[in-house]
C-alpha cells in the first residue's frame, strides 16, 4: 500500500536531525546506467576498461553481491529516491499506464518523503543531473537540477535537453554547483546520473579503438566503448573533488540502476538482462567510499539498492524512525561483514511500458517476485490469468520477448549454476516452500 499524504507529512516531521555537532558529509551518488555487473576490472573482467572506477573500488567497501530489486530504469531509480519497493511507492513502471502522460505521474514522488527532501531539512543543497525519471528536479525534493520543463516539454527520464549532456559533454553544472557550496560551507548532495553505458552507443573513436583488436562483435565494441567513456567521466569527477580538497569530507556511493546483456539491440540488450529476473539484469556491485569512516575491503554479503537511503540518512545524521524503510545502512554492514546466507533479498518485476486499463496497481500488474537467500534464488510468476494483457508492449529483441515470460516457479543454486540454466524447483520442494514463505512474508500481492 502506498503512503498517504498525512502519513508522509508525519514522517517528514519526525525525520528530525540528530544532535551531532559535526558537519555532515557531502554525499555523491554515482549512477551507472545499464551496466553489466561483471564488466568492471575489479569484478574480474579482463576486457572492460575501467581504471578510474577500479581506483575508486580500491578505496571503497566493495559489495560484490549487490542487487537492484527491479531491473529497469524508473522503478530502480524510484527505489533509490525513496528507499521503498515499487509496490510501496507506486513507482513500478517506466511509462505510466494510469495517467494521461508521465507529467501527471510525477505526483507519486511529490507525495513521498524522498531523501532529497529529508536532506534539505538538514541544511543540504542538492543537485540532480542526468537520468532521473520523476519529472522536474524539484518534484523529488532537489534544490537544483538539470531536469526542467523547456518550451512546454518535459523530459520524462531526465535526458533532455540538458540531462543527456552531463558527463557525455560537460561537468560544468556540477562543478559550478559544488564551487558555490564549498564557498558557502554548505553540505551538499550530488546525483550524478550519467547516461552511460546506456545507448546510444556513440562514444568518441578513442574509446572504440581500445577494443578494435579484441575479437568482439560490433555490438560488443560499441558497448565496451561506452563503458570506457563512462569510466573517464567518473575519473574526471573524482579528479575535480581531489583538486578541491573535499574528498575526505565526502561519502561516495556507486551502483547501477540495472544490468544488461550485450546484444545488437543497444537499448534493451538480450534475454536474461535488463527487464528480466536474470542475474545479468538484477546484480550490480555497490561501492561505498568515506575516507576514515569506511574501510576499503571486499564484502560478499548480500546487499541491495534498497539500502541506499538508510545509508544516506544515517550519514547525514537524520533519524529514520517513522519512515518504515526496509533497507539497512551499508556503512554498518561493512563493519559486520555478514555471511552471504544471513540476509534474504527481495524484488519484483513489471512490464516497463504497460498499456491500460486505467487503475492497474502493483498487485494486479506484477509479473514476477523473486528472493535470494544464501546461494538459492526463487522466482515466482504472478497474475498468470492476465499474462496477455500484462505483457502487451513488453520490449522485444526482434521477435523474442523479454524475458521469456515463463509461467513455472524457478529455483536456482547460484553457487553451482550462476547462469541459471537448471531449474531445481521440482527436485527441491522443501527449499521452494521455505523461500516462498519468506517471499510471502515480504509481500504477497494476493493479500
Amino acid at each position: 500500500m502506498r503512503l498517504t499524504l498525512p502519513l508522509i507529512v508525519f514522517a517528514l516531521g519526525i525525520a528530525t536531525v540528530s544532535l551531532a555537532e559535526e558537519k555532515p558529509p557531502n554525499i555523491v551518488f554515482l549512477l551507472t546506467d545499464d551496466h553489466p555487473f561483471d564488466q568492471y576490472g575489479f569484478m574480474g573482467s579482463e576486457v572492460a576498461h575501467t581504471p578510474h572506477i577500479d581506483k575508486l573500488a580500491s578505496q571503497s567497501a566493495r559489495f560484490t553481491n549487490g542487487y537492484v530489486p527491479s531491473s529497469v530504469c524508473r522503478p530502480s531509480l524510484g527505489i533509490v529516491l525513496t528507499g521503498l519497493y515499487p509496490h510501496q511507492s507506486g513507482i513500478w513502471f517506466n511509462r505510466s499506464p494510469n495517467f494521461a502522460n508521465d507529467r501527471n505521474a510525477a505526483h507519486l514522488i511529490a507525495d513521498l518523503p524522498s531523501f532529497p527532501r529529508l536532506l534539505a531539512q538538514r541544511g543540504y543543497a542538492s543537485l540532480q543531473t542526468g537520468k532521473h525519471w520523476e519529472g522536474e528536479y524539484a518534484e523529488a525534493g532537489f534544490t537544483e537540477g538539470t531536469t526542467v520543463e523547456t518550451n512546454g516539454k518535459r523530459s520524462y527520464n531526465g535526458t533532455m535537453p540538458k540531462g543527456k549532456k552531463i558527463g557525455r559533454d560537460t561537468l560544468k553544472p556540477i562543478t559550478d554547483f559544488v564551487d558555490r557550496q564549498v564557498e558557502s560551507d554548505t553540505p551538499f548532495f550530488l546525483w550524478y546520473g550519467v547516461y552511460l553505458p546506456h545507448a546510444p552507443t556513440d562514444s568518441p573513436e578513442q574509446y572504440r579503438k581500445l577494443f578494435a583488436d579484441k575479437g568482439m562483435t560490433e555490438a560488443g565494441i560499441a558497448y565496451h566503448a561506452n563503458i570506457a567513456w563512462l569510466d573517464d567521466t567518473i575519473g574526471d569527477l573524482m579528479g575535480y573533488f581531489e583538486k578541491k580538497g573535499i574528498v575526505e569530507d565526502t561519502l561516495f556511493v556507486l551502483l547501477s540502476d540495472n544490468g544488461m546483456t550485450i546484444n545488437p539491440d543497444p537499448w534493451w540488450g538480450g534475454p536474461g538482462g535488463k527487464t528480466s529476473t536474470g542475474e545479468m539484469g538484477l546484480r550490480t556491485p555497490i561501492l561505498v567510499r568515506w575516507d576514515g569512516k569506511v574501510k576499503p575491503q571486499t564484502h560478499g554479503q548480500l546487499v541491495s539498492s534498497i539500502d541506499f537511503v538508510p545509508t544516506v540518512l544515517d550519514a547525514a545524521g537524520i533519524e529514520r524512525e517513522g519512515l518504515n524503510l526496509p533497507g539497512e545502512n551499508l556503512i554498518e554492514l561493512a563493519k559486520q561483514d555478514r555471511p552471504t546466507g544471513e540476509r534474504a533479498l527481495f524484488g519484483e518485476l513489471y512490464n516497463p511500458n504497460p498499456t491500460p486499463p486505467v487503475g492497474m496497481d502493483a498487485a494486479t500488474a506484477v509479473s514476477y517476485r523473486w528472493v535470494r537467500e544464501g546461494d538459492w534464488k526463487l522466482i515466482v510468476p504472478e497474475n498468470l490469468d492476465r499474462r496477455e494483457l500484462l505483457h502487451k508492449g513488453w520490449p522485444k529483441i526482434g521477435t523474442v520477448k523479454k524475458p521469456d515470460h515463463f509461467t513455472e516457479i524457478r529455483l536456482f543454486d547460484l553457487a553451482k549454476d550462476p547462469g541459471e540454466t537448471t531449474n531445481l524447483a521440482e527436485s527441491n520442494p522443501e527449499k521452494v516452500t521455505a523461500l516462498r514463505s519468506l517471499l510471502d512474508a515480504w509481500w504477497r500481492p494476493a493479500g
